[in-house]
């Protein structure tokens, strides 16, 4: 009886820490330190911002977060999006050899901002480019901040689909300096045959959707590149702002008009779905 207790108040524990999903395709929960630090000298990821895009309105992308990753070498700027009211899921290159993650939510600019919290923890794929991230606090839905709808197993984005994608990036490839405000473009799904001619099989999968700017949606060459990586990408299905994607990788020129990848979503849903409950 009393072994029985003690295993019940072990699986307790381990579920409160994430721990409760044991599979090789994701890692263990790893703890982080939630609290401030400086800032004031941000390196930007080189795999993800938005170019040529649109300035964003107040709300528009509630689900968007901004956040900064503290180092032992220094502090990177990313993108990420809110699923429910604990987590944040980005990309995995984004969390890598984190110390503490600073993040905001509901933003309209670098300087503005609806609520702030730091992480506690994460877990992180090994098959995907995708971390979730635990938070401190509970993030409460405001006309500025909202969790994302996450897509049903059927979700999958064909090729020549229009989707979405938003960040707080460089604006081009010859600066170092962020966007102050959030901005966002639309882009083309483009089929894995046609991206795996430029990346190769072994970087385009099951698990990336490709895309790129048409003029036919917006601008020809819109993109995301530097600064974006781990943001959200959405999709409108059957009337409804579902997040497909987040910003994995891409070429440095990202102004040519060349293809970027992202994570699918759906590939990586019944894992996300275990954590946020």
């Amino acid at each position: 009886m009393i072994m029985r207790i003690l295993l019940f108040y072990i699986f307790l524990f381990h579920t409160s820490q994430g721990k409760y999903f044991n599979s090789t395709l994701w890692s263990n929960f790893v703890k982080l330190e939630p609290h401030a630090f400086n800032i004031s000298d941000i390196e930007v990821s080189r795999a993800g911002r938005i170019v040529n895009g649109n300035i964003a309105k107040a709300g528009q992308f509630k689900e968007f977060v901004l956040m900064f990753v503290r180092r032992s070498t220094g502090t990177v700027q990313c993108g990420g999006c809110l699923i429910g009211t604990k987590w944040v899921m980005t990309a995995k290159h984004c969390t890598n050899s984190a110390i503490s993650i600073d993040l905001r939510f509901g933003v309209i600019n670098r300087n503005f901002y609806d609520q702030r919290t730091y992480a506690t923890g994460l877990v992180f794929s090994n098959i995907a480019d995708m971390s979730l991230i635990l938070l401190q606090d509970q993030i409460k839905t405001t006309y500025l901040t909202k969790p994302a709808q996450l897509p049903s197993n059927a979700n999958n984005v064909l090729a020549s689909e229009v989707v979405t994608a938003c960040g707080l990036g460089l604006e081009n490839q010859f600066t170092n300096y962020v966007s102050v405000y959030l901005q966002w473009t639309r882009l083309k799904v483009m089929s894995n045959a046609e991206a795996e001619r430029m990346y190769g099989s072994d970087a385009v999968n099951q698990n990336i959707m490709c895309t790129v700017g048409s003029s036919d949606v917006g601008n020809s060459f819109a993109s995301t590149c530097s600064g974006d990586s781990g943001s959200p990408v959405f999709a409108t299905i059957n009337g409804q702002f579902v997040v497909v994607g987040i910003v994995s990788f891409g070429t440095g020129s990202c102004d040519k008009g060349y293809p970027t990848c992202h994570v699918r979503v759906d590939s990586q849903l019944s894992t996300i779905s275990r954590y946020i409950q």
